[in-house]
């Protein structure tokens, strides 16, 4: 039985991803030892700039190299500000380029997620942010959202089913 660990990483690229099963091959960042590597197995909901924090082992493909194993994944917010620029910017919020995510973190600074959680009208206070992308933003998030609470009751129902 290989040991299995708990990685916390931001992904940096997605090589593959098949929606329907889960299965994703990233490369990633650890945010405690900075080393990147690739990861492989049931990552939910990957993309590039999310904080992930995997549960797995790692082992040595011949063809690829050594790799992490992720048997269990569960993505979340970053919580320092060029984080949550990346976060925004990177599509994981699909109305939100790195630009504008610049103009909202540099406007709301700390608080950015809050707003975005909480008072996400707010936007419409950012310079250089229209109407047509404050809606579209706000959709987006809503959006995401609803996948995020999506992959939370699967997570939590297969959990008690174990």
């Amino acid at each position: 039985m290989n040991n299995t660990e708990k990685i916390e990483a931001e992904i940096m690229q997605i090589i593959f991803s098949k929606a329907e099963s889960g299965f994703a091959v990233i490369r990633a960042k650890d945010v405690n030892m900075k080393n990147i590597f690739t990861a492989v197995g049931k990552i939910q909901g990957a993309k590039v700039g999310a904080i992930i924090e995997m549960n797995g082992y790692w082992f040595n493909s011949e063809k690829y190299g050594v790799q992490f194993k992720v048997m269990g994944s569960s993505i979340s917010v970053p919580q320092n500000l060029a984080g949550i620029i990346n976060y925004l910017g990177s599509a994981f919020v699909d109305a939100v380029g790195h630009k504008s995510a610049r103009r909202i973190v540099d406007f709301f600074g700390e608080q950015t997620l809050d707003i975005l959680e909480n008072d996400i009208e707010k936007l419409a206070l950012v310079p250089g942010i229209g109407p047509v992308r404050v809606r579209n933003i706000i959709l987006a998030w809503n959006e995401q959202k609803t996948f995020n609470i999506i992959i939370k009751r699967d997570l939590l129902s297969k959990n008690e089913h174990h």
